[in-house]
C-alpha cells in the first residue's frame, strides 16, 4: 500500500523521503512504544540505565512482565542491553530520538486533555449563568 504522489506532497514528503519500507519501520517503532507500561519504562530509562528488577518495581509489574516489555523494545532497536555491569541493565539506544518521542507524547497528551477540560467546564453548571458577565461579577463581589 504505497502513498500516492499527491498524498506524499500533501504530507510534505518527497518520494525519496518515504517508502513503504520506511513507513513499515516507523509503524514497528510506534507499535513497540504504544503501551502505557512501555512509555513509563522509557521515562525511567530517559534518566539513566537500570536493571529490569528496578524497572519492574518502579512501575509495579512482575519481572517477567518487565522483561517482555523490555525485549519488545530491544527487538525494535529502541533499547540496548549493557552486560558489562554486575547486573544486566537496559538503556535507551538513541537518546536524542527517544527525547523527541517523549516530548511528542507529552505534547500529544496535553492536547488530548485540552478538549476533555473544555467539555468538563461546559458541562459544569455556572451558578450565575442566567446573568450577563457584568452582573455575575457584581454578584460575586457583593457576596
Amino acid at each position: 500500500m504505497a502513498l500516492s504522489t499527491t498524498a506524499r506532497s500533501s504530507l510534505g514528503m518527497t518520494s525519496s523521503e518515504w517508502s513503504e519500507d520506511r513507513a513499515r519501520d516507523a509503524a514497528q517503532f510506534l507499535q513497540a512504544i504504544a503501551h502505557p507500561i512501555r512509555l513509563l519504562l522509557l521515562l525511567l530509562l530517559a534518566e539513566r540505565q537500570l536493571p529490569a528488577s528496578k524497572l519492574a518495581c518502579a512501575v509495579g509489574i512482575s519481572q517477567p512482565a518487565a522483561f517482555r516489555h523490555l525485549r519488545c523494545m530491544v527487538e525494535a532497536g529502541i533499547l540496548s542491553i549493557n552486560t558489562r555491569t554486575a547486573s544486566m541493565t537496559f538503556a535507551i539506544a538513541v537518546p536524542e530520538t527517544m527525547r523527541a518521542v517523549l516530548e511528542m507524547t507529552a505534547a500529544l497528551s496535553a492536547e488530548l486533555k485540552a478538549p476533555e477540560e473544555t467539555a468538563r467546564r461546559q458541562r459544569s453548571p455556572d451558578r450565575n449563568q442566567d446573568h450577563p458577565p457584568e452582573a455575575s461579577r457584581a454578584l460575586s463581589s457583593a457576596a
